[in-house]
């Protein structure tokens, strides 16, 4: 397997554990936001179903995890305080919301 596949495969629990981090910040929260920590919890699931089945990934997929995935894991590694990570998961929202998307309809 080349670099640039294994890098690839990481990006999904990285992101995942970056969701998980965020989820564990809201619950620690006077006020939860439970919607956050639910999205963050089926997002994370989602990234680990995906990075499960990546050996089945064509080159199309693997670049698709460049072009789409793994941007939000780098925005997320260089925000410098919880509120900035909570926008870039915002704003990220859709990307994220098609994996919970495709796990669902995959386990249906």
């Amino acid at each position: 397997m080349n670099v640039e596949r294994e890098v690839a495969r990481s990006v999904f629990t990285s992101l995942a554990g970056s969701l998980i981090n965020i989820s564990q910040h809201e619950e620690t929260k006077q006020i939860q936001d439970q919607s956050k920590i639910d999205f963050c919890e089926l997002a994370s699931s989602a990234l680990f179903i995906e990075h499960g089945k990546f050996r089945h990934f064509t080159d199309t997929d693997v670049n698709s995890v460049f072009e789409h995935i793994a941007p939000i894991l780098k925005q997320l590694r260089l925000a410098h305080s919880t509120s900035e990570k909570e926008g870039i998961l915002e704003n990220n929202k859709i990307i994220l919301q098609n994996l919970i998307d495709k796990y669902f309809s995959e386990i249906r």
